[in-house]
């Protein structure tokens, strides 16, 4: 006790501050219940956040996903998870997208997501995951070629994450693929397939592509595609003898429609005889099975221009060029001989058949078949007209003209006449190739 202090004193300084410190106890209750209280109601008050709903795949690539998803609305952003690694998008609540893409992923792969909205406060309280599957990358071919007559070799390089490979062929004039032939492969083979009972030099076109399947989803990857040439064993020269008459039969304005074409191979093939066919280069592609039948029987393919709409000094070069192209993309070989419509010849034509090495051939014999369309009377003038080293002007689109080759060709045979192509008949006659932007009228 203070020694200047009285004892009353003392007594009431000590219930003073007894009284102090219970305020002062009492006021420190009621903030810190205050601001319980506060607390409180805030977290009552404040705006919850929903779950974000709808989220979805809206796109997937080889090596990216894109997710969208419903506007969480008091949000100020997202947070993107995938598998245990969180990711937060830099998205505001009242962006008009809500979405975002994924990148630098493994091709063929599976991937979970999930979304939840956030603020400043709280975050949305559950979420559903989403998976993706990216898709695989397409696979490169490293070789495609024929080395056999009617086979073909592919081999690709591996999909380490592919279930299997599909592949595709058809020859260049069907215009899909469901026209041709598919082939599926195991992942675990060697990424090499041979194909065979091809036609011998016809183009084909092969593709192949990644399949993978994870689940009940399945994702293909695009194609990678390739040309190959079918290999044909190349045939012996036919011996002829020079003794013996032969004339060339040539056949202009083909392949047509109907089946009259058809009917003079027919024949050709039964005695063995060659001819020349001057086909029009848009037909060829109409027509394509009928160009591989003449390749096939050895016929000389000619050219007699792109669609056969311009004559003698309207022809130009690109009438011809675009026959010769249409040609080489069924068989695999260019044509060998030119013979412009009207037959008439120009000094921009000859310029263009030495560029695609093509003799040009005009005729001794003129049928005028697509004039009187009467069998009878072509056969007779043929007959009538015949010399060793002719060549025959006809058209193959005509069934007078089929009509009258069935009687012609076993006549002309049995008279002793050799029937051989353009070219071949030069080679004879004349002891030489025939030489390219140069017209030849016969072999006489």
């Amino acid at each position: 006790m203070d020694r200047n202090l009285s004892y009353t004193q003392y007594i009431y300084k000590k219930k003073k501050r007894r009284r102090l410190l219970t305020a002062m106890t009492i006021v420190f209750f009621v903030l810190v219940a205050a601001g319980l209280i506060a607390v409180a109601a805030f977290t009552l008050l404040r705006p919850r956040l929903e779950p974000v709903q709808n989220t979805y795949i809206t796109d997937t690539t080889t090596s990216s996903v894109k997710l969208r998803w419903n506007k969480v609305e008091n949000a100020d952003g997202y947070l993107l998870y995938s598998g245990k690694n969180a990711k937060k998008l830099k998205k505001t609540a009242d962006t008009a997208k809500n979405e975002y893409t994924v990148k630098n992923l493994e091709q063929a792969s599976r991937y979970y997501f999930y979304v939840i909205a956030y603020n400043d406060y709280t975050e949305s309280p559950s979420h559903t995951n989403v998976t993706a599957l990216t898709l695989p990358e397409k696979p490169k071919i490293t070789l495609a070629r024929s080395r056999t007559e009617g086979m073909m070799d592919v081999e690709w390089k591996e999909n380490k994450n592919a279930s299997s490979y599909t592949l595709q062929y058809k020859t260049m004039y069907q215009t899909d693929y469901s026209e041709g032939k598919s082939l599926s492969v195991k992942a675990d083979s060697d990424c090499s397939a041979t194909f065979d009972d091809l036609i011998p030099g016809a183009v084909y076109d092969v593709r192949v592509r990644a399949v993978v399947k994870d689940g009940s989803d399945k994702l293909c990857s695009s194609w990678d595609k390739k040309q190959v040439t079918i290999f044909k064993e190349p045939e012996p020269e036919p011996e002829y003898d020079s003794d013996k008459p032969m004339i060339a039969l040539t056949f202009d304005d083909g392949p047509g429609y109907g089946n009259a074409g058809d009917k003079i191979l027919d024949v050709l093939e039964k005695y063995k005889a060659k001819a020349t066919f001057f086909m029009i280069g848009e037909n060829t592609l109409v027509h394509p099975e009928n160009v591989l039948r003449k390749k096939a029987l050895g016929m000389e393919l000619g050219n007699h221009t792109w669609n056969h709409s311009n004559y003698e000094e309207n022809v130009t070069a690109d009438d011809i060029r675009q026959a010769s192209d249409s040609i080489v993309s069924l068989t695999g070989e260019p044509p060998t001989a030119f013979r412009s419509p009207g037959g008439m010849t120009t000094e921009n034509i000859r310029k263009e058949c030495e560029k695609e090495n093509l003799p040009l051939y005009y005729w001794s014999i003129d049928t005028e078949d697509w004039s009187n369309r009467n069998a009878k009377t072509i056969y007779k003038k043929v007959l009538k007209n015949v010399q060793d080293g002719d060549i025959i002007l006809m058209h193959e689109i005509y069934d007078s003209t089929a009509k009258a080759v069935e009687k012609l060709v076993p006549k002309l045979v049995k008279k002793g006449y050799q029937l051989v192509t353009c070219r071949e008949l030069i080679r004879v006659k004349y002891g030489i190739e025939p030489q390219p932007g140069v017209q030849y009228y016969s072999g006489r």
